[in-house]
C-alpha cells in the first residue's frame, strides 16, 4: 500500500499558494497564523 500523505509544511504551503491564487491573500498582507491553523486543523 502506497500512502501519498503531505507533510504539514506542504499542506500549509499549498494552502497559502491557493489563497494567493484566489486573491484572498495579497502580497504584503499579514498572514493570520491562528486562522490558517484552525482552517487546516493543525496546531501552530
Amino acid at each position: 500500500m502506497i500512502l501519498n500523505a503531505k507533510s504539514l509544511r506542504e499542506q500549509v504551503y499549498d494552502y497559502i499558494r491557493e489563497e494567493l491564487s484566489r486573491g484572498k491573500l495579497t502580497p504584503g498582507m499579514a498572514i493570520n497564523l491562528n486562522g490558517i491553523s484552525q482552517e487546516l486543523g493543525i496546531s501552530k
